[in-house]
């Protein structure tokens, strides 16, 4: 939940930077396979991000690490968390067993 709440702010902040109401949509999927539960959340964004050398927008005091954590947290517990950015879509793929 923390990590699917994280990926949730980042997409609603990223919405949050387009002046016109039809760029704010995210869209979510998820669904079990195999015992694995996957997660898909797209929002648009500005411009294309690397994700391979994502940095934080926010300062000390607005937090900014979460993706780190997401990610951290994700394999502390035998899952992943990975990210796409094309044609100014980004997308967050969270994958974690299906456990109690």
């Amino acid at each position: 939940a923390i990590i699917f709440g994280n990926a949730l702010d980042n997409a609603i902040e990223a919405c949050m930077k387009f002046p016109t109401e039809d760029k704010k949509v995210i869209d979510i999927y998820g669904e079990v396979k195999n015992n694995i539960v996957v997660y898909v959340i797209k929002n648009p964004v500005v411009r294309n991000i690397d994700v391979k050398n994502m940095k934080t927008t926010k300062n000390a005091f607005g937090h900014g690490y979460g993706i780190l954590s997401m990610q951290n947290l994700a394999k502390k517990h035998g899952g992943d968390v990975s990210f796409e950015c094309k044609d100014r879509v980004f997308t967050t793929y969270i994958m974690m067993r299906n456990e109690p």
